[in-house]
């Protein structure tokens, strides 16, 4: 909100009434008999002061149209708008307010020869949902059902504890790959782990891949598994971020960032459009928060039909009550944008 300078009055002398105070004596002036018209003209000029005197302190407080024009009191100030962003794409069906960190692969002739959305969180057991559509989900279980691996609970510091961020791929041919990381708010010492199926319903345990400890300066969360379009090799990607960001519920300070690399490897290196290198922490935001929308974060971008789309969470206006949502992504001059 702008601020404008308080108004002065126009003069600091007043002229007093009754009494009248002079040379330290004070004289008590006589008083005229009362006169019905006196009072009234009285009455009239003190409501005309008031109407003047409101009407001045509002032209004082109120910008001018020159300054509404320029944005601000000061010539060639603007107004600061934060950048728009467009609404996620209609979700239905039992999207739990816990969800958080979502996954999804797509898989061609399913069930019925029919396509299928299989979209894994963060949780417990890990919990799944499946769509045929992308709009309409239903509970479908969990990845680990009775009890995660004991493995996990060296990180977790419990048994059968919070699993995060799942990476759920689909290699026709070869089956289900999930990664998956085991950690504890606040620590560095995590885990990935990676679990796989034929099906998508049976899940075995593949154990740790990847840890680091609190000796090390990364931490060992958030897998994506990576094809390399130039070599046909894949690449585990994973989320070593220590620091800055806060995740908060309604209070959170996420937001979905990008670079982009010119190499044909997929080592890069990355930059933002600035050009300045992701390894010094650039990124260009694709994704702030807007509206009821709160800290979007924990995303993964699948291909469609329809072209690639990003699925993420977001906090709504209580703590810790989080959604998801789903942008198409665009391409423009290179760069992707959420639409």
């Amino acid at each position: 909100m702008e601020s404008f300078p308080a108004p002065q009055p126009a003069s600091s002398e007043i002229t007093p009434l009754l009494p009248v105070r002079v040379s330290q004596r004070t004289f008590n002036l006589p008083r005229r008999p009362p006169n019905n018209l006196n009072h009234l003209f009285i009455f009239l000029l003190s409501i005309l002061l008031f109407i003047s005197l409101h009407f001045f302190f509002y032209a004082a407080l109120s910008p001018s149209d020159a300054e509404k024009e320029v944005g601000g009191p000061n010539p060639g100030e603007k107004e600061k708008v934060g950048p728009t962003y467009p609404d996620s794409m209609r979700i239905e069906g039992p999207m739990s307010p816990l969800l958080h960190d979502p996954g999804i692969c797509v898989v061609e002739g399913g069930e019925e020869d029919e396509k299928i959305y299989i979209l894994v969180s963060s949780g417990v057991g890990l919990p799944v949902r499946t769509s045929r559509d992308r709009v309409n989900w239903s509970a479908a279980g969990f990845i680990f059902p009775t009890s995660a691996p004991s493995s996990t609970n060296r990180f977790t510091g419990v048994a059968n504890g919070n699993l995060w961020a799942p990476d759920i791929t689909h290699i026709p041919s070869r089956g289900f790959f999930l990664y998956y990381a085991a950690s504890s708010l606040g620590s560095r010492n995590s885990g990935i782990f990676l679990a796989t199926s034929a099906d998508g319903k049976e899940w075995k345990d593949g154990g740790v891949v990847l840890e680091s400890g609190e000796r090390n300066e990364w931490n060992a969360i958030d897998p994506n598994l990576a094809k390399d379009p130039e070599t046909g090799e894949w690449w585990l990607v994973f989320g070593s971020y220590w620091g800055g960001t806060c995740c908060d519920g309604s209070q959170s300070t996420y937001s979905i960032h990008v670079t982009r690399s010119n190499s044909s490897s997929i080592l890069g290196p990355y930059f933002s459009q600035a050009g300045i290198p992701a390894l010094e922490g650039a990124g260009d935001e694709i994704l702030g928060g807007h509206g009821n929308v709160v800290g979007p974060g924990g995303q993964s971008v699948f291909m469609d039909d329809d072209g690639p789309v990003m699925v993420y969470h977001y906090s709504a206006e209580k703590p810790h009550m989080y959604h998801i949502g789903m942008n198409k992504v665009e391409f423009r001059d290179g760069w992707p944008v959420v639409a």
